[in-house]
Formats: C-alpha cells, structure tokens, sequence
C-alpha cells in the first residue's frame, strides 16, 4: 500500500484528502462540543481514484481503478486561553481492488490490444483468476494546528522503497 502511494503522489493526495476531511469533521465536532483531550475513531466509506498511465505505467496495468478509506483517531487538545486548538491524528489509508475482466474494456500492451472479453474467456475456461487486491498503510501521525484555510499537511508514505524486496531476483 506504501508503495502504491510512494510511487503515485495523486493517489497520496487523493487518500490524504479522504483523511483530512474526516479529521477536519471530527475536530470541529468536537470543538463545538468543547469535548476535549478524548479521541473520537472514524472510518470513512470507500472512494475510487484511478491511476491512469501516465501516472505510473506499472501501476495502471496493476490495478488501474482503486478504491481509497481512512480509518483513524482524533484527539482535539484543550487550546490555552486565546489560542487555537491542535489535534493528535493517527490514522491510516486503505485501498481495494477487485481484479477482474470488465465487458467493453482493452488495453494496449507492446503493440498488441487486449480486451477484457478475452481474459475473461481464459477465466471462463480456467487458465486465469479473478482476484482482490486489499492493502493498508503503516499507522501515520499529525500534530498540529487544523488551518481554517487550505490543505492540513497530512503525511505520506515513506520516501523509499529500500528494504521491500527479500528476494531481488525475482
């Protein structure tokens, strides 16, 4: 899942958003509500993203259409006389596929076209699979301000892809 966003930042964006606007619900609720220093969980629907290929070559002929969640916890701290509140955010990212052969659709590969009708055929006769594709993200923290303006600067992934692979040669 790391990967994923590591390698494709709109879909970064895009879950962090999904994240960022429950944060932002939870701590206004709980503003409002003067309920303070007690974390409130969430868990949000499911939202698609598609990574097309100009994004990432491999990751388009991986997946293509994605769907992106958050799950989480906000604690909204107490602010000091005439200062604004913060929050402790621990949350993270979840995404889904399910890997199938859709009517209507092809991709070209090398040159060559494939259609979806023909994997599909391949699966009817028992030569291929459909598949899900599920992945969460390491657990990521914010700390801070919630600016009542503009993008909450959530984090991402981690900045690489060392130490992933066991087995380079495969």
């Amino acid at each position: 899942m790391d990967s994923v966003l590591h390698d494709v930042p709109k879909a970064n964006d895009a879950a962090n958003l999904i994240a960022e606007n429950e944060i932002r619900r939870i701590a206004a609720a709980q503003v409002a509500a003067e309920d303070y220093d007690r974390a409130t969980t969430y868990q949000t629907g499911w939202s698609g993203f598609y990574i097309t290929k100009e994004l990432s070559g491999d990751w388009f002929f991986a997946m293509g259409g994605i769907q992106l969640a958050s799950s989480g916890s906000v604690l909204t701290r107490e602010p000091a006389e005439g200062a604004e509140p913060t929050v402790v955010v621990e949350y993270k990212v979840h995404l889904y596929d399910r890997y199938n052969w859709d009517e209507g659709k092809s991709v070209e590969i090398a040159g060559v076209t494939v259609h979806d009708k023909d994997m599909g055929e391949l699966h009817t006769a028992g030569l291929a699979r459909e598949y899900d594709i599920e992945g969460t993200s390491d657990v990521r923290r914010y700390e801070g301000k919630i600016p009542a303006s503009g993008s909450v600067n959530l984090p991402g992934p981690d900045d690489s892809r060392d130490g992933e692979r066991t087995d380079p040669t495969r």
